[in-house]
């Protein structure tokens, strides 16, 4: 656990970022920008005319919903006593998380305690200066030093942990291009608009069965291809439907579809020929594994595992026992032989081999799935944190749509019910209370139709919803305080089904089966398995997950993955990246922890980095400072006088140990936490929680809303 937090605290902590002065001077201007902004080091150098104050690196004390508590060490000089004199200070502020910018914006700032150990006297003096002269200093900071941050505290340990299922789903191996294709439980027929043209629609893909032949036809890859068996074998079409042309048009114009219509070169190459991939369809939970060719085995130096290194999967063996491990949404899966019989693994129990596979190694990302590992504690912290908004109470408006009248059934070991026949998470707590998520926000009504007004309070019965519930998820999204205007609200990753197990790691979907609502159209609910998801290299601890069947909101429910290991079929997207605020217009989110205060802010005040010092004063927890000179820790007894402490491995030697190793390492892992994405864009209207909302650009497929 020490190398673990030495790690961690390695990563360091806070740097503040869009804070810039209004005057010019040498160190910035007006127009510096966000990254050369970003540049500016600690410690922070304050000054009006009277005063001059340098704040050091803050250390998290807790980070509570979107409440944050720090110490820091601080220097304060005056006109009238150009002394500096070191104290330390208790601070605390509201969080606002902006997940896609990687920014936390801090507000209403306040000093809640300070210590000046050699001027106790002057600590009401020193108070009021540093209440005056820290906000400007502290508003926007990086997400991911707070991340790194929370290692100290050890705040992972408090995580909601919870028991997932790990059933094997089905894992269909294949040694050439295939595409693995999901139908949502037994495939449920509708008729189109054209006479003895069917069409399944528990599936995103377009699959239409003719009754004058008995013959079904999948539109993939730019071709129609044709099987009398729904399971295959398929083939090019002949004889086409002579109005599946017409259907194909319509459902992809509304988004009803995924035509699957971008394959990579090597499965172009093969179309061309009219050679076509395998095709796998499956109405089970399924991952599909593949390889350029047999399996090529690399040995990982220093273990006895081998790696397959011609596939993009997880894949690997371990020699001593000549088995096959497979990770899968972050579940790890063994068997003798690539086709055979799969079972699950706990990742406790997995070979230690695992764990000494080293971090650079093109498969070290998977240290994300191994317990006890940095990476693993790291992916924990990440997970903890929620994406936040300022919510304008009488600019969001929910409108729910039901197919049909409103249907609803029991939440197992609650008393609540959840309608089963909307895409929006629709909750009756009793009679004339009904709640229910719409991006992020909570709402409620008096009626399963509404009129929908913003919640300022959830009832916590919701929070009871066991995890065995596809409206588990819900459960991950707080209300955390209102005024009379707005509303603070935020979620963390479980929302997009991103959990922690009891083995202390990150898995993605709670392993059940949901079935799905099937009326005039089909409602998905979250799935497990088929979209390849994973911690991929770069997604600075988050699941990255293919969208291609995922929900608007829910990028995780997708019915295949892939038509190859090389070429994800549509874009990976990591869950801790994403910002659901950014659905909403800017007139309902007043803000999401992106930059929020501008130039103007900083009239008559000069703000610098101050680089005629290191970064080496601490805050003890005691509230006395210290800092490190060379090798030797000192505390600060007042006039400028440093006295040396004697290192007898007490802990708090130990814990300021720590704090230098979080300095003296620098931003040796800056890059790896900046990875993104563009959040989610679209819109549309509702048809499914097999369609989430469709239209503009936005993520197409089935999830509840």
């Amino acid at each position: 656990m020490k190398k673990t937090l030495q790690f961690f605290v390695a990563l360091l902590l806070i740097y503040p970022i869009g804070i810039l002065p209004a005057q010019d001077n040498s160190d910035a201007t007006a127009n510096t920008s966000v990254a050369d902004a970003a540049n500016l080091s600690w410690p922070r150098e304050i000054k009006d005319d009277e005063h001059t104050v340098l704040v050091y690196q803050p250390q998290i004390e807790s980070w509570d919903n979107n409440l944050l508590t720090a110490l820091a060490a601080v220097s304060v000089q005056t006109k009238a006593s150009p002394q500096e004199e070191y104290g330390t200070i208790t601070l605390t502020a509201r969080t606002e998380v902006d997940k896609a910018t990687r920014l936390v914006s801090l507000s209403d700032i306040k000093i809640s305690d300070a210590n000046f150990p050699a001027k106790s006297d002057m600590k009401p003096d020193y108070m009021k200066i540093l209440s005056d002269h820290l906000p400007l200093g502290m508003n926007n900071i990086s997400l991911d030093r707070l991340e790194a941050n929370l290692a100290i505290t050890q705040s992972a340990g408090n995580t909601q942990k919870i028991q997932v299922k790990n059933e094997p789903p089905k894992i269909i191996f294949s040694a050439s291009p295939a595409v693995l294709l999901l139908i949502d439980g037994n495939p449920a027929m509708r008729q189109t608009d054209e006479t003895n043209i069917l069409r399944i629609i528990n599936t995103r893909a377009l699959i239409l069965l003719d009754q004058s032949n008995g013959r079904y036809y999948l539109s993939i890859f730019g071709k129609w291809v044709m099987s009398t068996n729904i399971n295959g074998p398929w083939s090019m079409a002949q004889n086409l439907p002579s109005t599946a042309e017409k259907i194909k048009e319509t459902l992809s114009k509304n988004g009803q579809v995924d035509l699957m219509d971008q394959p990579g070169d090597d499965i172009k190459q093969n179309l061309d020929k009219n050679i076509l991939p395998a095709i796998y369809i499956s109405s089970d939970p399924a991952e599909l594994l593949v390889t350029q060719g047999e399996p090529q085995f690399e040995p990982i130096s220093g273990t006895q595992l081998l790696y397959v290194n011609n596939t993009s999967s997880q894949i690997f063996v371990y020699t001593p026992t000549q088995e096959y491990f497979v990770l899968i949404s972050g579940r790890w899966f063994k068997s003798k032989s690539m086709t055979g019989a799969w079972e699950f693994v706990a990742a406790k129990d997995l070979p230690s081999d695992f764990s000494n596979i080293p971090e650079t190694h093109p498969k070290g990302d998977i240290l994300s799935s191994i317990p006890g590992t940095a990476q693993a504690q790291e992916a924990v912290i990440a997970n903890t944190i929620p994406q936040t908004a300022e919510i304008e109470k009488s600019e969001a408006n929910l409108t729910v749509n039901y197919d049909g009248k409103p249907q609803f059934k029991t939440i197992e070991t609650t008393t609540l019910q959840y309608a089963v026949n909307t895409p929006t998470p629709v909750i009756m707590v009793k009679a004339k209370s009904y709640y229910a998520v719409q991006n992020g926000v909570w709402f409620c009504a008096t009626a399963p139709e509404g009129p929908w007004i913003i919640a300022t309070t959830v009832p916590p019965v919701i929070y009871t919803i066991p995890v065995n519930s596809p409206l588990h998820y819900v459960t991950y999204v707080k209300i955390y305080n209102t005024t009379p205007d707005v509303v603070y609200v935020g979620y963390t990753p479980g929302y997009y089904g991103s959990y922690v197990t009891t083995d202390g790691v990150i898995v993605y979907g709670t392993g059940w089966y949901y079935p799905p609502y099937i009326g005039q159209v089909w409602i998905g609910e979250p799935v497990t398995y088929g979209f390849g998801a994973g911690f991929a290299a770069g997604c600075a601890f988050g699941f990255a997950a293919g969208y291609a069947w995922g929900g608007w909101c829910h990028p995780w429910w997708g019915p295949y993955w892939g038509y190859n290991g090389w070429h994800g079929w549509g874009n990976q997207v990591n869950i801790n990246h994403m910002n659901v605020y950014n659905n909403w217009n800017r007139n309902t989110v007043i803000s999401n922890g992106s930059l929020k205060n501008n130039v103007s802010n900083w009239q008559g005040k000069n703000l610098k980095s101050y680089e005629g010092s290191r970064n080496n004063v601490f805050a003890g927890k005691d509230g006395q400072v210290f800092r490190k000179d060379g090798d030797t820790w000192q505390k600060y007894s007042g006039s400028n006088k440093w006295n040396g402490l004697e290192d007898k491995g007490g802990r708090d030697t130990g814990w300021l140990k720590n704090q230098d190793i979080s300095r003296s390492r620098g931003e040796s892992r800056e890059n790896s936490f900046r990875s993104g994405g563009d959040g989610f864009r679209g819109g549309g209207e509702f048809r499914s929680r097999s369609g989430g909302f469709h239209g503009g650009g936005g993520f197409h497929g089935g999830g509840r809303r």
